[in-house]
């Protein structure tokens, strides 16, 4: 049959290429779905970035609790020592800070709420000292800046004990002193340490805190561990606590033997000492040693682990009390950690 125009003008329409309107509606679909995937990518960011940003709050509210809880502890302990000092002051010259008092004892308490939730691991761990039978490294110069020179003996005397360099001594003394002449021959200043990389100076004045020693040339590092807890760094002259000075520092202190000290010192746990006065005439001591040693404190350390769901928070804070003015001061504050032997030889489970 042969094809006329009309059949001809239907063929093409039949079999025709698709026209823009096709073109069209496939770039729109396609452009569609581009969107739906950037924007689930975008849903899928914004969500993961949510959930990492509630869980740093709630690491940081975490954070705030622990924290929370050891300076409640602190302003706790400041209350105990306030009270403490109005009872010694009613006491007059029979008072004494010893290893009975109820500040002395503290040592746990249990969080109830958490063990209530099921976890029992709710805890605070605490540990109160007075420090100022410690020897005092700013002890080491005297109130007119010179060097006080029974303070200088007894520190040669600790570091031997420690096997520690002497070095060590006349460059501590250097540290602190106010001028650039060495002690001795094993002394150093400001001409050596500007050589060192990077250079820096001796501050010629009092430090606050006894890690500034490991910056000295013999720095005592290996004994380090040990040193750091007989050793403090008060702003002021501190006297020694008969009450709390183990024998073995005494006997360093006094330059006298071990077996003296250990008779001196048997019968305070059950009689504290109340009297310098009467302790020196008892040994058969100089009396001059009265303005070296006492029987109340003014420097106390308090350690404080805080355990919440299995997550720790350390604080160590060094309190000083002026017992004239009844007033307590925090001087430092440290939230570095430290082992739980330093807070409890055994870890009591009675609540305090």
């Amino acid at each position: 049959m042969a094809l006329n125009q009309t059949n001809l003008s239907e063929l093409r329409i039949l079999f025709r290429e698709p026209s823009s309107v096709c073109y069209e509606r496939g770039v729109a679909l396609i452009s569609v779905l581009l969107i739906f995937a950037i924007a689930s990518v975008l849903a899928i960011r914004m969500m993961s970035s949510g959930s990492i940003q509630v869980e740093q709050a709630g690491s940081y509210l975490h954070r705030q609790q622990l924290e929370a809880y050891s300076r409640g502890v602190e302003s706790y302990v400041q209350a105990l020592l306030l009270q403490d000092i109005k009872e010694d002051n009613l006491k007059g010259d029979q008072a004494s800070d010893h290893r009975g008092e109820a500040w002395a004892k503290l040592e746990r308490f249990p969080l109830d709420q958490f063990a209530e939730q099921g976890n029992d691991a709710g805890e605070i761990l605490l540990k109160l000292e007075p420090v100022d039978h410690l020897f005092n490294v700013n002890g080491l110069i005297d109130k007119e800046g010179k060097r006080d020179n029974e303070a200088y003996s007894y520190f040669r005397r600790l570091m031997s004990q420690y096997d520690v360099s002497q070095g060590v001594a006349e460059q501590t003394l250097d540290w602190l002193d106010d001028d650039d002449n060495r002690v001795g021959l094993l002394g150093a200043e400001d001409n050596e340490y500007l050589l060192k990389e990077p250079p820096y100076r001796s501050p010629d004045a009092r430090i606050t805190d006894i890690s500034e020693l490991l910056l000295i040339n013999d720095a005592p590092v290996k004994a380090w561990s040990e040193l750091r807890e007989v050793i403090m760094a008060f702003p002021g002259q501190s006297k020694a606590n008969l009450n709390w000075i183990s024998p073995e520092q005494l006997a360093l202190m006094l330059n006298k033997s071990l077996v003296d000290t250990e008779q001196w010192l048997k019968d305070r746990e059950d009689t504290p000492i109340s009297s310098i006065e009467q302790f020196l005439t008892d040994k058969g001591l100089d009396a001059g040693l009265k303005k070296r040693l006492a029987v109340r404190s003014e420097y106390f350390r308090l350690r404080v682990i805080v355990t919440i769901h299995e997550q720790k928070s350390w604080l160590t804070s060094i309190i000083f009390r002026d017992s004239e003015k009844e007033t307590i001061r925090v001087l430092s504050r440290n939230y570095l950690p430290f082992g739980e032997k330093r807070v409890l030889k055994e870890k009591s489970k009675e609540t305090v």
